[in-house]
């Protein structure tokens, strides 16, 4: 049990759990799966794609507009993390019988939502950042959202379909 491969069953159970909990900003996020090779405090250009413009169709005319301007945002990866380490004594493992198998899946669970939730929380803060940056925010500074109707929460749902942000991604029902 203490080295990697009889881990991987463990492992692949919790991630199973973890992968389905579709909550928060994170499902909204983009993946550039190059950053696997960055390393801590290194900058990764990342291309933009911006917008789409439509244009009206003229028969047998070619299109005269085309082509997309990328432009680049740099990332930088600023933390490294690790969750409680999981320890067990061969006692410990006794003790428990027939149900460690159960118990570590639940403790690698735990392990990975705390790891979830610190990239959560960092998107949730560039997210809000870039929000403030643009213009792209409602509300008044000070004061309680949805204290007496849901209107705030339409204003925000409107700023989103305003800037292209994918219904499918929003968890809203159409």
């Amino acid at each position: 049990m203490n080295d990697l491969t009889g881990l991987i069953p463990i492992l692949y159970a919790a991630l199973q759990v973890v992968s389905r909990e579709l909550v928060g900003i994170i499902p909204a996020a983009g993946r550039d799966y190059r950053a696997d090779g960055v390393a801590k405090g290194q900058i990764l250009r990342v291309p933009f794609t911006p917008p789409s413009v439509t244009y009206d169709i003229i028969p047998g005319k070619p299109p005269e507009h085309g082509g997309t301007e990328f432009t680049y945002r740099d990332i930088t990866i600023t933390k490294e993390k690790i969750a409680d380490a999981i320890m067990w004594t061969g006692n410990e493992e006794i003790s428990v019988g027939g149900q460690l198998n159960g118990m570590l899946v639940s403790q690698y669970t735990q392990s990975m939502r705390a790891l979830v939730n610190e990239v959560e929380l960092d998107l949730c803060v560039e997210a809000v950042q870039g929000a403030l940056e643009q213009g792209n925010y409602y509300g008044t500074p000070g004061t309680t959202p949805f204290a007496s109707n849901l209107r705030d929460l339409s204003m925000v749902s409107k700023i989103m379909d305003d800037n292209g942000a994918p219904q499918f991604q929003l968890g809203r029902r159409r």
